[in-house]
């Protein structure tokens, strides 16, 4: 069996990520004394092209503590100003799109939206979780020159140290209750219609 202990990091880098992906158990190192001036409650972002050191706000800490002795201080304002400044450093990274920051025709509703949103960023095709079969007409997405299709999730279920599995938890849950490569098998365990 493989393991990796570490540290808990603020949002780490991709090694710590990787390391997690390595090993068979992965152990959170909190039982050990906080590091100031480590990567505990820090880290960097791109800011202007240039390294930006992000601090989360910490109560009692220090080096005379264990690291799960010390708390994130709620702060509402400093974190509302750090989660704005992570936003504002990555709102033109291509991963993900916010709908709000889309220019689009906003008195469509519904299919029509969702169309509408397509068209302005080219797509061929449309993918929506299986609960759209009854809100969207394959027909109408055609006609735009899309295909309408669904993914539907197959029967996931792993053992939860419980009596009675519990379905339509967070990806938390998956992600405690199996390994790396149980959870890729459960990521992928799906059709599309």
């Amino acid at each position: 069996m493989k393991i990796g202990i570490m540290q808990p990091y603020f949002f780490p880098y991709v090694g710590y990520w990787q390391l997690i992906y390595l090993v068979d158990k992965y152990v959170i190192y909190d039982d050990v004394n906080y590091i100031k001036g480590g990567w505990i409650n820090r880290n960097q972002i791109l800011m202007n092209g240039k390294p930006k050191m992000i601090n989360l706000k910490m109560n009692g800490a220090s080096p005379n503590k264990l690291i799960n002795e010390v708390q994130v201080a709620k702060d509402e304002i400093y974190n509302r100003k750090l989660l704005r400044t992570i936003e504002h450093c990555y709102k033109k990274a291509p991963e993900l799109i916010i709908s709000s920051n889309i220019d689009k025709n906003k008195s469509l509703k519904g299919q029509d939206k969702v169309i509408n949103i397509c068209t302005i960023l080219n797509a061929s095709e449309y993918y929506n979780a299986i609960g759209g079969v009854e809100l969207y007409s394959p027909e109408v997405f055609e006609s735009n020159g899309i295909k309408l299709k669904f993914l539907k999730t197959v029967n996931v279920e792993y053992d939860q140290n419980n009596d009675k599995f519990i379905p339509n938890l967070s990806i938390i849950d998956v992600m405690m209750f199996n390994s790396k490569e149980e959870t890729k098998k459960l990521l992928n365990s799906y059709t599309i219609l």
